[in-house]
């Protein structure tokens, strides 16, 4: 039993070896919790752009919205029922990668416990609520935190926030996320009429905090009459958000046009960008926004605080701040021509992607 086992180790290194020989590229594997597109996944698929000249990538996840955009990148697709411990098991044993890039919390965990072979990376895009408190989570990712070769968060936030941060500090590395402006520059078209006043890109979740957006938005249309809106994206509470649209009598004023792969038009149309999460990682859809010259107005939780300020938006912690911000933006001409301009500069300086690719590919060789 213990020579068949040996043999088959042996036979496992062996087609490794012959597939680099041949190849000429290490193999990574995403793995990812969903098969959803969000502001993690782009991240995936940024690195996976930048990269890929370097590494052979596979994603590893389940199907859904994802598939489409694999698909256009002809990237492989490794299709599980369930992220768990038996599907990475698998993974590597049918993949042999030379790194795991585990993308979130969940993920972290089950590699660790999954007893794998292969080194891997842990990529925290939030600072999930939990993270200060004496939980099971907490408790769990300490583990995950052990077992990982490196651990990359998007902002300083999380390892300010982590409950046992101190105990794997060696291992952490704070590397905002890929951001440019190049590619969103071709939907600036200055003649395009603005459609909506305010923009909200994002999932329809707790995170985001759609419930206080709704009502942002009802204060605001009793000073502006013609007041409209437009809210990008899907999740786990459209319905809810659709049935207070109707309950509030917003159907006038909101437009829900759910997930959608092009969300940069509706920016283009829109004159801010509003964004009450409760809390985030680095806030990519801010960045976004600035790009394409919208004034942020935002809460100040994780990344967002170091992606907005208040020359080119303003951090509001209420519902009255909000609509005060808001609101007197949308009645100042001048002020809101300044703040998309100076939006506009903002995102320039933040623009880090070639920068960002080599630091990634840096901590990839360093593991490898």
């Amino acid at each position: 039993m213990r020579e068949q086992k040996v043999w088959l180790e042996n036979q496992r290194w062996l087609k490794e070896g012959i597939h680099k020989i041949m190849n000429g590229k290490n193999r990574i594997i995403f793995l990812v919790n969903s098969g959803d597109y969000s502001g993690a996944e782009k991240v995936n698929l940024e690195i996976i752009a930048g990269l890929q000249k370097r590494y052979e990538f596979c994603y590893a996840s389940e199907k859904g919205i994802i598939d489409e955009y694999l698909s256009d990148m002809q990237i492989e697709h490794i299709i599980v029922s369930k992220m768990n411990r038996k599907e990475i098991l698998r993974i590597e044993r049918e993949y042999h990668p030379a790194l795991f890039h585990a993308t979130d919390y969940h993920v972290s965990v089950v590699c660790a416990l999954a007893g794998i072979k292969t080194p891997f990376l842990s990529h925290l895009h939030n600072n999930c609520p939990w993270l200060n408190k004496l939980h099971p989570y907490t408790l769990a990712y300490l583990y995950a935190g052990y077992r990982a070769a490196k651990i990359l968060t998007v902002s300083e936030s999380i390892e300010e926030e982590y409950l046992f941060s101190k105990c794997i500090r060696k291992k952490i590395i704070c590397l905002s996320n890929p951001v440019g402006v190049k590619n969103l520059k071709k939907y600036q078209q200055e003649t395009q009429k603005k459609r909506y006043d305010i923009c909200f890109t994002g999932r329809l979740t707790e995170q985001k905090n759609p419930r206080l957006l709704l009502e942002i938005i009802e204060d605001l249309k009793k000073r502006k009459k013609d007041l409209s809106a437009v809210i990008v994206g899907d999740g786990e509470l459209r319905e809810e958000i659709e049935q207070t649209i109707k309950e509030k009598g917003l159907m006038n004023h909101v437009e829900l046009v759910g997930f959608q792969k092009d969300p940069y038009r509706y920016m283009q149309q829109s004159k801010v960008f509003c964004l009450p999460s409760k809390w985030e990682g680095y806030g990519l859809a801010a960045f976004e926004a600035l790009a394409v010259g919208l004034p942020c107005y935002v809460s100040p939780v994780g990344g967002l605080v170091n992606v907005v300020t208040e020359e080119c938006g303003a951090f509001c912690r209420t519902k009255k701040e909000f609509c005060e911000e808001i609101g007197k933006i949308l009645k100042e001409p001048e002020e809101y021509e300044e703040k998309s301009r100076k939006a506009e500069e903002r995102a320039e300086r933040l623009d880090n992607m070639e920068e960002y690719m080599e630091k990634v590919a840096d901590i990839y060789e360093t593991i490898i």
